[in-house]
């Protein structure tokens, strides 16, 4: 009988020395989670905009360079900006003029109105 409980009681014996060993001896890898709180005061841009207006302030433009010959010699490229005849006031409205709607999509006239129209191909029906 002795012999049967020999080897649990060694088993449990060794497991026990070996929790108390790993819970005594080997450093745990302790991390105390803190908060910690710091005040942050939002930057508002009118604190970095009046040093700038400050120094802007201070520049000085001098004249006298329109009145160089280089400058003067300088050509205007400029395009002149064409009126253009103005669209609908809603371009998604139906519209309301009775000629054919119609499209040009890579080179394929699209009737809509009209399948049977020679030389044009219908828009699918779903």
């Amino acid at each position: 009988m002795l012999q049967k409980l020999k080897m649990p009681i060694i088993i449990i014996a060794v497991l026990f020395v070996g929790f108390f060993v790993v819970t005594k001896f080997v450093k745990k890898d302790e991390t105390k989670e803190t908060i910690t709180t710091t005040k942050v005061t939002p930057t508002s841009p009118d604190k970095n905009i009046v040093p700038l207006l400050l120094k802007i302030k201070d520049i000085t433009f001098d004249g006298s360079i329109f009145s160089n010959p280089i400058f003067s010699s300088l050509k205007d490229f400029s395009k002149e900006i064409v009126k253009e005849e103005i669209g609908r006031p809603n371009p998604f409205a139906p519209s309301s003029s009775t000629s054919a709607a119609t499209s040009t999509l890579t080179g394929l006239n699209f009737d809509f109105r009209s399948p049977a129209t020679p030389g044009a191909i219908s828009a699918p029906r779903f």
